[in-house]
Formats: structure tokens, sequence, C-alpha cells
């Protein structure tokens, strides 16, 4: 009376090697390994090495097992795939432990406040997530992947870790986007139109406002800003795709606005690169900063109309910076800050004209 052996009786631990339960089938059956060999035209040396764990089973030795033994070379393969996962993930789980120091300098709490990260219980788990969300398969990698950014840094003193997160919540939200084609001679269409945006509730104006760049080609994105991070916002080419990124560094309406106009002077006057804003203010020396700094300035208020309502007052009053808003169409807030900025006014004056902004719980 024959004995049937089934495959389920040897479903052992995938740390296990193969060629522990192929010994394990060949006692049971009373079959040595040199019978085996000759039965599956194979030298014994061969059937050893599997018994040993030191020559994988494949898919032609698998089929002759089936033969031989009966058991399908489909459960054989399952075995061997197993064991090679198994081997990749103590492997895995070495790199992760090498990688935990390296997590512990990103915002990782931050992150999760912000929903882009999920809540872990282990400093491994940290690490899986984080690799998870930026992207990469090492967290050694990131240095490679934003030298650009790091390099735009060095002047100031910025997290590189949190810039890497910051910078990639853009990225994510690029690709979550739907972007007409990019066309630059349609810059003065697209700034008269953000202008008008400018007094309209923050709520309804940015998600109006990333509509209007969208149909333009160009990714606006909104990123909350961390903790100690002098970045106001970022303007960048992936794979084609201008994408400005701005935060709510400054708390305010007018630098919301004058960040949104700065970067969208980039990607309109400037060639197809990386830059960093740190200060949002006009006392940046980089020609291309200057430039886009006046685009910003210029395109929120006509310089001609700016000049004619300096040139008329000697002194310059609430009510006047209210009509003369109001006629060109934009914030006052915005006018009391480039006043502020060009030094017209000290920056104590007429703040309450000037719209706090905040984030709402949940905001990304």
């Amino acid at each position: 009376m024959s004995i049937r052996i089934e495959p389920k009786e040897y479903i052992t631990d995938p740390s296990i090697y193969p060629g522990m339960n192929l010994a394990d089938v060949l006692e049971a059956r009373g079959i040595s390994q040199a019978d085996l060999a000759r039965r599956m035209d194979k030298p014994v040396q061969a059937v050893n090495e599997i018994v040993m764990g030191k020559k994988e089973i494949i898919p032609d030795t698998a089929i002759l097992l089936e033969h031989v033994l009966g058991l399908p070379a489909g459960y054989w393969l399952k075995l061997e795939s197993n064991y090679r996962e198994s081997l990749a993930r103590d492997k895995e789980l070495a790199e992760l432990n090498s990688q935990v120091e390296l997590a512990r300098a990103y915002p990782y709490k931050e992150m999760e406040t912000f929903e882009w990260v999920k809540p872990v219980s282990s400093a491994v788990d940290k690490v899986k997530e984080l690799l998870r969300w930026l992207g990469v398969a090492n967290l050694n990698l990131v240095e490679l992947q934003y030298a650009a950014a790091f390099r735009k840094s060095n002047k100031h003193i910025v997290s590189k870790e949190k810039l890497v997160a910051w910078l990639r919540h853009g990225e994510l939200e690029l690709q979550n986007k739907e972007l007409d084609t990019f066309d630059r001679d349609k810059c003065s269409d697209l700034m008269n139109d953000i202008r008008g945006l400018t007094r309209l509730n923050i709520q309804i104006a940015h998600k109006q406002a990333q509509m209007l760049c969208a149909k333009n080609g160009i990714a606006l994105v909104f990123t909350p800003e961390f903790k100690s991070f002098p970045v106001s916002g970022a303007t960048r080419w992936i794979s084609g795709k201008p994408l400005v990124q701005v935060s709510l560094r400054f708390k305010k309406d007018d630098q919301l606005w004058f960040s949104i106009f700065h970067e969208l002077g980039h990607v309109f006057k400037h060639k197809k690169e990386f830059f960093l804003e740190k200060t949002g203010r006009f006392d940046e020396v980089d020609s291309e900063e200057t430039e886009a700094d006046l685009f910003a300035a210029n395109a929120l208020i006509p310089e001609d109309k700016y000049l004619d309502f300096i040139a008329k007052r000697t002194y310059i009053a609430a009510p006047a910076i209210r009509n003369f808003s109001e006629s060109i169409g934009i914030a006052p807030g915005i006018v009391v800050g480039r006043l502020q900025r060009e030094g017209k006014i000290p920056f104590s004056m007429f703040n309450h004209l000037r719209i706090s902004l905040a984030w709402k719980k949940g905001d990304s």
C-alpha cells in the first residue's frame, strides 16, 4: 500500500530552505539522494547542493521533481520563492535599521499632522513610510534626487529633510493635476485674471487661482510650512511642466499673493530651472530674483498707476488706499504691503487692511 504525501504537509516556515523539505520527502519515501539523481538524470552533486541549500530549485528542476516525486512543480517553486523572499526581507530589515537615524531628522510628526504619512509605532515602520512617501528605495538616495534644492538652500539655515518633505508634497500634488499646454504668450491674461481674485475670500480665491493656472499649463500648489522653515515658495519644471509651490510663511494675504506672482515671474521670464524663495522681500541680490520681485510688484499694481498714486499725496491715509485699491481691482492689503516694503509708510501703519491667513486643520 503506497502512502501519498500531499504538498500541504510540507508548507513550512518560509525561512527554511526548500532542500530541507526535499530531504524530508526523500526520507519518508526511503529514497536516497543518489537514487533521486539517477531518476532525474542529474548529477548527485546537484541534488546534494539543493538538499544543503546551496542551489536554488529552478523551474526545470521543479518539473523533474514533479515527475519523480509526484509533488507539483508549483509547490517546489513556491517554497523556493518564499525562501528567497524571506532572505530578501531579512536583508531589507537590516537596511531599514541602518536608516533609522536618518529618518529621525524628518519632521514626521508634522507630516503626520498634515496627513502626508501614516501614524506608525516603530522606528523601522517610520523608515518604511518615509520611503513610500518620498518615492525612494533608500533615504541615502534623497541627497542625489534633491541636489539642486540643497545647493539653493546653502545660504540659509534650512533643514534639508524639511525641504525635501516640503518639495515632495508639491511633486505629489502635480501628479494629481490635469494641465493644459503651457503658453508663455498668455502671461498678461493670466496675471490680470489672478489679480481680480485678490479681493475674494481666500478659500474661494486660492482654488480659482489653481484652476486658472492649470488652464495655462501651470501647477499651483499650496503647501503647509513646517516650524522653523524659512522657505516661502519654489518654482521648478518637472517633466516639462512648471510647478509653482507656495506656503503661508508670512501669514498675510499681500505676502501670499506677492509670493504667487513672484513665482509666476520665474515661470514666464526665466529659463527652466529651480528657484527657491527664502525671504519674499525686496532684498535679493540675485538678478533673477530682483526681476521676479519687480514682475510681481508691477503685475499686482501697474507701475504707472502706482507712481501716480504716490505723486499725488504728501500723506497717505487709509481711505485713499482703499479707493486706490478698488480702482485697480486688488485687495487693499497688497497696496499697504508695497508701500511698506518701499519705505513709503512705516511697517506699523495700516496693517488692519492686511488680512491674516492660517491653515485650517487638515489642510494640505
